[in-house]
């Protein structure tokens, strides 16, 4: 099992002075931290009965996987569903929640270049970190797919968060 460290950042006090604290604390309660054998990655709390999305490579398998979530609680999850195209992937975990990310109603596309964006995640072991950019294209293609494009800093761990904007969205 990969070791998670215990690292030092910017404190949160210091987004609050930047007004972005709300959508960022708000977001960051709908996190988790996936683990396997191989390595872990971030999860978005999706579903008030325990989904959770991610990318398929954090989660390429049935699994079994350790998953952290932000209030510490330590769950058992499986995978049950990759999507290889897409590189995503879905984590099932045991528990009820009114507190998800509504993939109905809290997803954006209003956006363009120069939108400032957070990662949320858990890049090399660190966990519940948050990383700020701004979005450089917001309609990359990439063979005949498209991404959008942000200079966020993105580390091993980090695969599987949101892209958040100010709204949280």
């Amino acid at each position: 099992m990969p070791r998670l460290r215990t690292c030092f950042s910017t404190p949160l006090s210091a987004l609050c002075q930047r007004g972005h604290v709300d959508p960022i604390q708000r977001r960051s309660r709908l996190i988790a931290c996936i683990l396997d054998p191989k390595g872990l990655g971030t999860g978005l709390l999706c579903g008030a009965d325990g989904w959770i999305v991610t990318n398929k490579h954090v989660a390429p398998n049935a699994g079994p996987f350790r998953v952290i979530l932000a209030d510490g609680r330590n769950v058992a999850g499986v995978g049950v569903h990759q999507s290889p195209h897409f590189d995503l992937a879905i984590v099932k975990i045991a528990i009820d929640t009114p507190d998800y990310f509504d993939l109905t109603q809290d997803v954006s596309d209003d956006f363009g270049v120069g939108t400032e964006v957070w990662a949320i995640g858990h890049p090399r072991g660190c966990r519940f970190s948050v990383s700020r950019g701004i979005v450089s294209n917001p309609y990359r293609l990439i063979d005949d797919e498209y991404f959008v494009q942000s200079d966020a800093a993105i580390n091993p761990g980090n695969s599987g968060g949101p892209l958040l904007d100010a709204r949280g969205h």
